[in-house]
């Protein structure tokens, strides 16, 4: 009895003395995984602190931005976005213009442009329609008109006692530009010494990029049989053409087609050459 009795205080004891060490290990851990949380907590805090700055900061530059963007438009811009450009103009890319120009006394300023298409010209037009009646005419390094509504891409304009429209792509506010524009032009137009005057025309009533295909058309006037097929070269490609008739002068050859067109076959046009070219095929004639 009194053994079964002392087995069972050591027992006991034993027990108090494992659950105290399990107590204190499991405060450790609990201690351990706290300090784990804040540390965890602190990190994040910190990330939102950068993601808040660097949005800040994004924010201030696209506000920037939209502010510079607003100082560049008026009068001084020529706009980059265009719609159908007149065909009479190929367009140059230009950068916008600062500061334009100005005339006037010192209460009225007068803003003038010029013309800068690479065709050394730009269209005054009755409407801003690229099909409307033409007024007149800015040259490049000429004389430039005053604006009178810059609003949309085609600008009002004054040009002695004409008042028209011109298309925003083609005119500059920048003088130096204009005649830049003018003098490259002049240099280009001066003939060489190797140019060479053509000595053949062609009345041609077809071109093919193919000699198969130009066989397959069907020669409907008796005026067309026996027309032969030419070979000839554009931009390193071979081209063949029918051409029914030869000629010796511009005119001759432009009259004949003048005269086709009014009849039968619309898409006659006049082809000039320097040397003749090469027979490949002739059609058969006409049964």
């Amino acid at each position: 009895m009194k053994r079964t009795l002392l087995i069972a205080m050591m027992t006991g004891l034993c027990t108090l003395a494992l659950t105290a060490s399990c107590d204190d290990s499991s405060k450790k851990k609990i201690a351990e995984q706290q300090a784990t949380i804040d540390s965890l907590q602190r990190v994040q805090e910190s990330y939102r602190q950068q993601a808040a700055e660097k949005a800040k900061a994004e924010a201030a530059e696209a506000e920037e931005e939209v502010l510079d963007t607003a100082e560049l438009k008026g009068l001084s811009e020529i706009p980059a976005e265009r719609e159908a450009a007149p065909a009479e103009a190929s367009v140059d890319v230009e950068e916008p213009t600062e500061g334009a120009p100005v005339r006037g006394d010192g209460n009225q300023h007068e803003v003038i442009v010029y013309c800068c298409s690479s065709d050394g010209f730009v269209n005054i037009r009755q409407r801003p329609d690229g099909q409307s009646p033409i007024l007149g005419k800015l040259t490049a390094g000429g004389r430039g008109a005053l604006v009178l509504d810059s609003s949309g891409k085609w600008w009002k304009v004054r040009d002695n006692n004409t008042v028209g429209y011109v298309h925003s792509s083609y005119i500059t506010t920048d003088l130096n530009r204009s005649k830049a524009v003018a003098s490259r032009l002049s240099s280009q137009s001066k003939p060489t010494s190797q140019a060479k005057a053509d000595k053949y025309y062609y009345v041609v009533i077809g071109s093919y990029s193919t000699l198969a295909e130009a066989k397959r058309v069907r020669l409907e006037a008796d005026i067309f049989a026996g027309s032969p097929v030419y070979k000839t070269m554009v931009n390193g490609k071979a081209v063949y053409r029918i051409c029914p008739f030869e000629f010796t002068t511009k005119s001759k050859a432009e009259q004949y087609v003048r005269d086709i067109k009014n009849s039968f076959w619309t898409d006659a046009w006049v082809w000039g050459t320097n040397e003749r070219p090469q027979v490949v095929y002739k059609f058969p004639g006409l049964k």
